[in-house]
């Protein structure tokens, strides 16, 4: 007798299948080569697949303000390539945001963001390993998994790779970057915050990979990226409306400060990212970000209204002969919110930072909203502890640049929009039984 839960090679199946993986690749694949070389087609993939979507369903499309406004916003990006100092990559960004906005029109079961989720859990468990390995082992990524972090021996990968754990004391595991690898962390960790405020049972296991993807975390030195998951889990606690929930974070807390502490007195490493906190002259400067801001602002007074184009800003510094460092910066404004006032200009900043406040503020409606499911709560506060950690990470990551971080903060909106037009067609029809 044939199992039940055997694969069968359907049209639905192999659609469902190609669309998971690209999703999986585009926002927990790290920066290794292949990932990195496949994000932008994968990105125009699931756009093309979700039309297909759309189509084949013979899908009505209900377009409720916060959609509206980011198709507005698309449609802002596209134009401003005529002006904008950089149309390459301003060109590219609009590309990117057209097809992130297309998964957000594409009314897709519950149950595919659910096995997307466990996926990308799946992913991030793998990654803190990589990580927590890494830190044991002196040059383990390049001696023992080259064909994922270098899979064409490049010098110059070599070469950062362990610039970024002698100078820095940095890991980033199959990430490659410590930047990515903290950002990966902070999704697996928003996975285990959806199932802990959502579900009764939160299981010993489910607490040692939460532990897992911290020790991780703390691994790869990212001050801001640490206190993500920390003010993420207070939001929560303060909307959390379940009996109990204040006294058991407690003990867990507690858990997870003696671990560090513990860690922190054995392994050298480890204590990295403290140090950073209490490294005044680190800490005054953001490790040189204050120094990027005032060009941000240079940008906004030259255009205030429409800015000077989408990813402009490191070509806004070479065209005026500015160097970070003594050499060309590529790395972008590190404030999302100062460099896009720049970039976008007051129109531009107004319909798309609207979208996504309007977004988040559905998201906290409908996770208290009595008609939704458990399942339909899980999806909701995974897709809200995203949104709150990209909201923060701007004010010193480049959130709104990196392929794949548009995407993740799109993807999870776009659970939170299907089902904002569920629940609206559902009050629809009983208006109209009334």
């Amino acid at each position: 007798m044939e199992s039940k839960n055997k694969f069968k090679i359907t049209l639905p199946n192999v659609f469902y299948t190609a669309l998971l993986t690209a999703v999986v690749i585009i926002c927990v694949g790290g920066v290794s080569l292949f990932p990195y070389v496949l994000r932008f087609p994968l990105i125009i993939a699931t756009a093309v697949l979700s039309a297909g979507y759309i189509i084949f369903k013979q899908q009505k499309i209900y377009l409720n303000m916060p959609a509206v406004l980011i198709l507005i916003t698309v449609a802002y990006l596209l134009i401003s390539v005529t002006y904008s100092i950089d149309s390459g990559k301003t060109l590219e960004l609009a590309t990117v945001y057209l097809c992130c906005s297309v998964i957000m029109l594409a009314d897709f079961k519950m149950d595919f963001y659910k096995k997307a989720i466990t996926a990308i859990k799946v992913v991030c468990i793998v990654f803190a390993f990589s990580i927590i390995i890494s830190s044991f082992i002196d040059d383990c990524m390049l001696k023992y998994f080259s064909f994922i972090v270098n899979p064409t021996n490049n010098p110059n990968v070599a070469r950062l790779l362990r610039e970024e754990v002698r100078w820095s004391h940095s890991y980033s595991g199959f990430a490659r970057e410590k930047g990515e690898a903290a950002f990966i962390m902070n999704v697996g960790i928003a996975v285990y915050y959806a199932k802990y405020f959502t579900e009764k049972k939160f299981t010993i296991k489910d607490l040692a990979f939460l532990l897992i993807l911290f020790w991780a975390l703390i691994l790869t030195s990212k001050r801001m990226l640490f206190l993500c998951p920390i003010m993420t889990a207070a939001a929560l606690l303060l909307l959390s409306n379940k009996k109990g929930r204040f006294t058991k974070i407690i003990p867990i807390a507690f858990i997870i400060i003696c671990c560090t502490i513990t860690l922190a007195s054995i392994l050298p490493q480890f204590s990295h990212l403290f140090e950073r906190f209490i490294d005044k002259e680190s800490m005054t400067s953001l490790t040189g970000r204050v120094d990027l801001w005032p060009y941000s602002f240079e940008m906004f007074a030259k255009s205030p209204m429409i800015g000077l184009g989408i990813g402009s800003f490191n070509k806004y510094l070479d065209l005026h002969g500015v160097l970070i460092g003594g050499t060309k910066w590529t790395y972008y404004g590190h404030n999302i919110y100062y460099e896009f006032l720049g970039e976008l200009g007051i129109i531009g900043c107004t319909l798309l930072f609207g979208a996504l406040l309007m977004i988040i503020v559905k998201t906290v409606s409908l996770m208290r909203d009595k008609r939704v499911s458990s399942l339909e709560k899980y999806l909701l506060t995974f897709s809200f502890a995203i949104q709150i950690t990209c909201f923060i990470y701007c004010a010193s990551g480049n959130v709104l640049l990196y392929m794949q971080q548009i995407f993740i903060w799109f993807f999870t909106g776009a659970i939170t929009l299907t089902l904002s037009r569920k629940y609206r067609k559902i009050k629809s029809k009983e208006l109209s039984h009334a």
